[in-house]
């Protein structure tokens, strides 16, 4: 256990089962194990620790003027035979900004050094409490048994009502589609799942319900662009959260990669992580900027990878600063053509000249792209070449004439940081805006080569 994580944090002292009351402690106070809570806060928290109250939570807490998930959850670390508890809103001071930051980074090391978690999967609020209501299970029905003409064998089967299935009452609720669950689930060593109609236990070995059903649950392997694409499924009270929920998940995995993470994406191979695709075509960006526009933190609403960039060989060299640049092998910097096709856009080009071909020339398609926020917005675009996908020797449909395709940005010049700017000089910064495929192998030839840089 980290002592001094424990030295930093606060916990509560549940106190034995004939106290009425609990209160909040110092880490340095407070040896030994504890336990975590993960629940939902619902609307609104009825009860947290301010700068105004703390020095009365330290004093005590009466237990019938805690939300009914925490109550219980005091009762269940007492049941467990432990003293210590963690709850997001007690053992942190809500209005104090800076504490809150500190806390939100160690987030992860918390859940990952608590003796177990206390999960309230069945509860979409801090009122609804750990211990569902069960509703009455039908009896099992008997169905006799009637042997065959060489069988002596006689009696009875019985057939029994199926308990609720571990999607339902997990996978599926606005518990588990919590931002924080993600990162609370995978690094907890031990979890308690209080659900609807069934107790679920999961720990790093196995996990089963109260049927005795073994459950699918996460690994510590987990490919980080399935994780992503997970988490950006689920929702987060707060749009600033974004990074800082997953900083517990991106640090445990830091310390066993032995590799460098900056802004949800790791910098080993930022030519894979920086070719995300929105999943419903629309993100929204929020208010505040949080993260870099090549980072999926920079927006809201679900991504994915396509499977063919994880195989893909990068075409440029990349080098993180802040904000990111891009220093090419080859030509990466170029002025598209855009026209609406289907749910993404065509990429075209015009060939020849308007004497030769009239006013438009002959357009002709060279790939495809997809705007991050679903719209097609003042240009104009500009494409960053990443990487080259790899043509699959092994399929049975390879034509060694078959030309391979790039996985490329789609970019925006930065506006001039003033109006005595010259807004045509070239200064080299721009921001993602989406990300396509260029099927046109020799589109790059006659391209100048350049360096940018995407912030």
């Amino acid at each position: 256990m980290d002592q001094n994580l424990l030295r930093r944090a606060s916990l509560i002292d549940v106190g034995s089962e004939s106290d009425n009351s609990c209160a909040l402690v110092e880490g340095a106070s407070s040896p030994g194990e504890y336990i975590t809570l993960s629940y939902c806060w619902g609307k609104d928290q009825p009860l947290c620790t301010l700068k105004a109250n703390v020095k009365e939570h330290m004093t005590g807490i009466l237990l019938h003027k805690m939300p009914k998930t925490l109550r219980e959850a005091v009762l269940v670390t007492r049941k467990l035979g432990l003293r210590y508890l963690w709850i997001d809103a007690l053992c942190i001071v809500q209005d104090d900004s800076e504490e809150w930051r500190r806390a939100a980074l160690q987030m992860g090391n918390i859940y990952q050094n608590s003796f177990c978690t206390i999960a309230a999967a069945g509860s979409a609020s801090s009122r609804d409490g750990l211990f569902i209501p069960r509703h009455d299970i039908d009896a099992p029905v008997a169905i006799p048994y009637v042997p065959g003409p060489n069988q002596v064998a006689k009696g009875e089967f019985y057939i029994y009502p199926a308990r609720h299935t571990f999607p339902k009452c997990v996978q599926e609720t606005t518990w588990n589609k919590r931002g924080w669950v993600l990162q609370e689930r995978i690094l907890s060593r031990r979890i308690i799942l209080f659900a609807e109609g069934q107790t679920f236990f999961e720990c790093q070995r196995s996990s089963q319900g109260e049927d005795r059903v073994p459950l699918t649950v996460y690994g510590a392997d987990w490919d980080w662009c399935l994780l992503v694409e997970d988490y950006t499924q689920r929702a987060l009270t707060q749009p600033g959260d974004k990074l800082y929920a997953l900083a517990g998940l991106a640090e445990n995995m830091a310390r066993q990669r032995g590799k460098q993470y900056s802004n949800g994406i790791w910098c080993e191979n930022l030519h894979l992580y920086i070719l995300w695709c929105s999943k419903q075509g629309i993100m929204e960006r929020p208010l505040s900027r949080r993260a870099p526009s090549w980072s999926w933190a920079a927006l809201d609403g679900p991504i994915f990878w396509e499977p063919s960039i994880l195989e893909a060989s990068a075409s440029c060299k990349i080098s993180l600063s802040s904000p990111a640049t891009l220093e090419p092998e080859t030509e990466i910097a170029y002025l598209i053509n855009l026209e609406t096709h289907s749910s993404c856009f065509a990429l075209l080009e015009s060939v020849g000249s308007e004497s030769d071909q009239g006013d438009q020339g002959f357009v002709q398609k060279v790939g495809w792209w997809a705007f991050d926020q679903g719209k097609l917005i003042d240009g104009p675009f500009y494409a960053a070449l990443v990487s080259e996908n790899n043509n699959n020797t092994n399929a049975k449909s390879y034509d060694p004439s078959d030309e391979p395709s790039y996985n490329a940005l789609i970019l925006k010049r930065v506006p001039p940081p003033s109006e005595h700017h010259d807004r045509y000089h070239h200064d080299g910064q721009f921001s993602r805006v989406g990300m396509g495929e260029i099927i046109k192998r020799d589109w790059f030839k006659t391209r100048q080569l350049e360096s940018i840089t995407i912030s």
